[in-house]
C-alpha cells in the first residue's frame, strides 16, 4: 500500500477533489516529489528534479542544494565555476558577494 508518497497524495485528490484539505494535499504532493526524486541529494538528482518539475515550489531549495554542493570547497575558483555553470541559480548574487568576501579578506 502506498503510503506518504505522491502518488497516495495524487489519489487522494482525484479521489477528494472538494476536499478541505486539498490545499495541504497539493502541498504534501510538491514535497514528495521533491524527496522522492532528489534521495540520494546529489548533484545530478537536483539538476534533474529542476528540469523535469520547473513549477515545483522546491526548485529553489534544489537550486540551493546546487550551490551547496558546487561551493563546497568555500574557494574563489569554486564560486566562480560556479557562476560559470549556473548563471540563472537565484544564488548567483550570493556567490559573487562570497568571492568579494574571499577576495578582500586576501588582500587586507
Amino acid at each position: 500500500m502506498l503510503t506518504n508518497t505522491s502518488t497516495s497524495f495524487n489519489i487522494f485528490l482525484q479521489k477528494y477533489p472538494d476536499s478541505e484539505y486539498r490545499k495541504i494535499a497539493q502541498d504534501e504532493v510538491h514535497l514528495k516529489i521533491y524527496e522522492e526524486n532528489t534521495s540520494k541529494k546529489s548533484l545530478e538528482e537536483y539538476i534533474r528534479f529542476m528540469q523535469s518539475h520547473p513549477d515545483n515550489p522546491y526548485v529553489s531549495d534544489a537550486e540551493f542544494q546546487i550551490y551547496k554542493i558546487q561551493t563546497k570547497a568555500n574557494t574563489l575558483e569554486s564560486y566562480r565555476k560556479f557562476i560559470e555553470n549556473y548563471p540563472y541559480n537565484r544564488n548567483v548574487d550570493l556567490a559573487w558577494k562570497k568571492i568579494f568576501q574571499i577576495f578582500m579578506y586576501t588582500y587586507t
